[in-house]
């Protein structure tokens, strides 16, 4: 005989087994927010270097430029900088050209020479019949670069060939300036004369014991010449001048 509590037990029991159990809520996952981050770039732009400027001064008058010294015909002038930051590869050049020495302030300054050269319209550079020396003719080159629009840039090119020929005779032993010189390996043999006007000029030829052959003193004269013969072993000349072979 079964008892009521026992039944009604099993069968609570039963019905609590065959019951569903309750599913968890389920959460939904998070969601991720993608925030867009946006970046900000800023390019700053650096101005290029200006080439440097100059300021010309001539006999206390003041210019602007070298170009503004032209119509005045100066004859020595001098340059201050004026404005720019850099030298340029165009001012460079005509430093090399004219036989500077690049490198610092020392640069800016030959730099100026050129442009102070560039306003000496009434120089020396740009007078007729003053030949230059390879050095002179150099730093005119180095000028001209500078200034190619120069109004006696045609004077100053043929100052620079004068001064070329004259390099290449004193090379070949045909013109000469005063002192002591062996004849046929410094000084080769002919007729020589000095055209400009001369005060005081010795001249004499020696033979090889150190006899004087020939000799003369010129008190004053516009015009001296001497022959020198291939038999002369030394020619010396004091106070005459400079010699070119005829």
């Amino acid at each position: 005989m079964i008892r009521r509590g026992t039944v009604g037990a099993a069968v609570l029991l039963l019905l609590c087994a065959c019951a569903s159990p309750s599913s968890p809520a389920s959460s939904a996952p998070p969601t991720a927010t993608a925030t867009a981050q946006q970046s900000t770039t800023t390019t700053t732009t650096t101005a290029a270097p200006k080439p440097y400027t100059f300021a010309i001064s001539c006999g206390g008058k003041k210019y602007a430029d070298y170009k503004a010294a032209w119509p005045d015909n100066p004859e020595m002038c001098s340059a201050d900088e004026s404005g720019g930051t850099a030298i340029s590869p165009e001012q460079q050049a005509a430093m090399k050209a004219a036989g500077y020495v690049d490198g610092g302030r020392a640069s800016v300054k030959s730099l100026g020479t050129l442009y102070s050269l560039c306003a000496e319209t009434g120089g020396y550079y740009a007078t007729p019949g003053n030949s230059l020396s390879g050095e002179q003719a150099a730093e005119a080159s180095g000028m001209l670069m500078i200034c190619p629009d120069f109004p006696q840039t045609s004077v100053v090119k043929a100052n620079m060939k004068a001064g070329a020929t004259e390099e290449a005779e004193r090379a070949a032993g045909t013109r000469f300036s005063d002192g002591s010189y062996r004849v046929g390996a410094e000084v080769k043999p002919g007729t020589y004369a000095i055209e400009k006007a001369s005060q005081g000029c010795y001249w004499e030829r020696i033979d090889n014991k150190g006899n004087v052959i020939d000799n003369n003193f010129v008190a004053a004269s516009t015009r001296v010449e001497v022959t020198i013969k291939s038999t002369d072993y030394t020619f010396r000349a004091e106070g005459c001048g400079e010699w070119v072979k005829s």
